[in-house]
């Protein structure tokens, strides 16, 4: 991601790892979130550098917003400095334990804000309509309803098993209306996805892989044992 200054020690599978893995958890932190107040609601991730489609999408309240972006950027460089002065205290350089001592309280500063960051967004959701975040995390609205109509000749797939790519076909009408709107978006739009929090506490994630298909995965397991934040009430 711009703006984010990778380690210079620290080998980058480490590194590329933690941020897949932070960068996905932003997002399950958010639906964590809106879980926790009960009332559902739905975040939409539309590709970065796209303008929103007035086709698909109303957005009662349109903004172009850097706050969870720039927490996320600013945790991940604090993550990345701590991790390389790390390397090189373990590497004998003890000299550096001063600093790295510092570090490690920026690194749970930035970690603070950024989890601040997150329960703002989610908040955004008790306004009726969904949030529309882009895939670099700018916040570019809420209160969106989608206006789209479910694309003619598109199959729906529950994901039974995804790493074997077990699915199974389903009605579009057997869903409520949350899921309905997620799953005739997606059809028009496969580039986008949609995360689904039902009332009762589920979570479901809308999405596409190939055209004419939208694949919905249901009961969303969102708690990463190796980033515990994602689960910030």
């Amino acid at each position: 991601m711009e703006g984010v200054a990778y380690p210079k020690i620290e080998h980058p599978r480490e590194f590329e790892n933690f941020q897949f893995i932070a960068f996905w958890n932003v997002f399950a932190a958010l639906a964590n979130c809106i879980n926790e107040d009960s009332h559902g609601g739905a975040i939409i991730i539309v590709p970065a550098g796209k303008a929103i489609l007035d086709k698909e999408l109303r957005v009662k309240y349109r903004l172009y917003s850097s706050v969870l972006r720039q927490s996320f950027i600013d945790f991940m460089n604090a993550r990345h400095r701590n991790a390389d002065l790390v390397q090189q205290i373990e590497g004998g350089h003890k000299s550096l334990q001063g600093e790295q001592a510092i570090s490690a309280i920026e690194l749970v500063q930035k970690h603070e804000q950024l989890v601040e960051a997150i329960r703002f967004v989610a908040k955004l959701s008790a306004s009726d309509g969904a949030i529309v975040i882009s895939e670099d995390l700018h916040l570019l609205g809420f209160g969106a309803e989608i206006r789209s109509e479910f694309k003619s000749g598109t199959k729906v797939e529950q994901v039974i098993d995804d790493l074997r790519k077990v699915h199974k076909a389903l009605d579009v009408e057997s869903f409520g209306l949350r899921h309905r709107s997620a799953i005739k978006l997606v059809s028009r739009k496969p580039k986008s996805s949609v995360l689904v929090v039902s009332q009762d506490g589920s979570v479901s994630f809308v999405y596409s892989e190939k055209e004419n298909s939208v694949y919905v995965q249901r009961g969303v397991n969102l708690v990463n044992m190796n980033m515990p934040w994602a689960a910030v009430p």
